[in-house]
């Protein structure tokens, strides 16, 4: 989703000397949000990925003592 959200809106910002596309708020309106939530779900999965690697470290070593916020069952 990440990729094609950056390819529209690069696509969109190089069209040449013409008004840019994403001068137009209709067009701001259907691509911004999306742009939005691509990050959202680039950033919370790496800050995942390294939360899993810290932990999985942990775990390496012996220490057991965030196995509880990893743990599904409640």
């Amino acid at each position: 989703m990440c990729v094609c959200v950056c390819v529209c809106v690069c696509v969109y910002v190089i069209r040449g000397p013409e008004v840019q596309v994403l001068d137009y708020q209709t067009q701001q309106l259907q691509l911004f949000p999306l742009l939005a939530a691509a990050y959202a779900l680039v950033l919370a999965g790496q800050s995942l990925l390294r939360q899993y690697v810290s932990i999985q470290g942990e775990i390496e070593q012996g220490n057991f003592e965030h196995m509880q916020e990893v743990s599904t069952q409640p």
